[in-house]
């Protein structure tokens, strides 16, 4: 949570006003935080996603209404890309890109989805946003911790179906939106970190918990959106595919084999248990704007970097960047070829750790020569501030 505040406390959109729903463990991290002052907060602390969701929209004073989780680093140039095809009238919602672990990978770039949760990877242009034309029947997905909304269009769906606690809650709106004639674009450069914490539903590598969720998640949006013919057959293939991710964890060693039946009874029990009819929210009128900001941030952002063997000294030098009001990529390389990753650390530095000879995109030779001031340079472009304009 501190991390994510942190985090849109460098966002230079403005003005931009920050709810966080949380319980109390989230809020009293908001109210130990520098900016705590300034945020609205709402006390929740059951375990659905899509009321708490529903509650920030109901506190919340914006005309476009964003989302990011608190395990999730909003890029500083988040809005300002994210917001950007509102300046359309026919754009309802708009999406981005996700980064995962790493800090440097795409986790979730593109995507549709069908009436059967069945997802599509899609090849958009870019870097701009755009406005895809999708086969009927397909919305595009957008997700959870990175996407915005119209309020009134928000508001006019009812908001978040409460019965998704976890899981399809946002592809669900992504249907409802698109049945109601709405338009979804996506901004590419419109980007968050998702750290994905451990959390009671999955563990921090990403292996599930429990499945009970996903099974009632899945069967309620099935019986929302799939044809009766198509729900039970669909509702299998969901099934085989949470079978297959388990299986991957049995073997990277992240589940045990006993883990696989247990968790897809669970599935099924979930599934059975679905509730078929929506629950939508009744919302409450617009509370008056509280801005995080007096005025939009103005200090360029900086870059640091060397050998990690001057590590101190280089985090020195960031930490009084940041202090400066600075938002800081701190680039610290080893004579190695180790992979690279990318963490956001306190007090708001982005840092970036590899061997000069290692490769930071999957999809370069595991080996590069490198001069130090090229790799530098390199990843300062491809990296988190580069496109950030002040």
């Amino acid at each position: 949570m501190a991390l994510c505040l942190t985090g849109l406390g460098q966002v230079r959109y403005h003005p931009l006003e920050v709810v966080v729903v949380a319980d109390p463990a989230g809020l009293a991290a908001v109210a130990a935080h520098p900016l705590g002052h300034r945020v609205k907060t709402v006390a929740y602390g059951e375990p659905n996603l899509s009321h708490a969701r529903n509650l920030g929209i109901d506190t919340a004073s914006g005309e476009i209404v964003a989302f990011v989780d608190d395990d999730a680093v909003a890029y500083p140039n988040w809005l300002d890309a994210l917001c950007a095809p509102f300046a359309d009238p026919q754009v309802a919602a708009a999406g981005g890109t996700v980064i995962g672990r790493n800090g440097i990978s795409v986790q979730w770039g593109p995507r549709s989805v069908d009436s059967r949760g069945i997802h599509r990877n899609l090849d958009l242009p870019g870097p701009d946003w755009s406005l895809p034309d999708l086969p009927h029947g397909e919305a595009l997905r957008t997700e959870g911790t990175n996407m915005a909304i119209r309020r009134e269009v928000l508001t006019g769906l009812g908001g978040f179906d409460e019965r998704f606690r976890y899981y399809l809650d946002d592809t669900d709106l992504n249907m409802r939106l698109t049945r109601a004639g709405h338009r979804t674009a996506f901004a590419p450069a419109a980007r968050v970190l998702h750290h994905q914490a451990a959390s009671e539903r999955r563990t921090r590598a990403r292996a599930p918990r429990t499945l009970t969720q996903i099974g009632r998640s899945c069967a309620a949006f099935l019986h929302s959106h799939a044809a009766p013919s198509e729900a039970a057959p669909a509702l299998n293939a969901l099934k085989r595919s949470e079978h297959a991710r388990l299986v991957r964890h049995m073997v990277g060693g992240t589940c045990t084999p006993g883990d696989v039946p247990r968790l897809l009874r669970q599935f099924e029990a979930g599934a059975k248990s679905a509730a078929l009819d929506p629950v939508f929210h009744t919302f409450a009128a617009q509370t008056p704007f509280e801005a995080l900001h007096d005025q939009a941030p103005t200090a360029p952002p900086k870059r640091v970097s060397g050998w990690a063997g001057r590590w101190r000294a280089l985090d020195q030098e960031a930490r009084a960047l940041v202090e400066a009001g600075h938002p800081v990529h701190l680039i610290r390389l080893t004579p190695t070829a180790l992979y690279h990753h990318m963490r956001y650390i306190q007090p708001g530095i982005w840092l970036q750790t590899g061997g000069l000879f290692g490769r930071s995109n999957r999809k370069t030779p595991l080996f590069q020569v490198y001069a130090r001031k090229l790799r530098v340079e390199e990843e300062w472009n491809a990296g988190p501030l580069a496109q950030v304009v002040y």
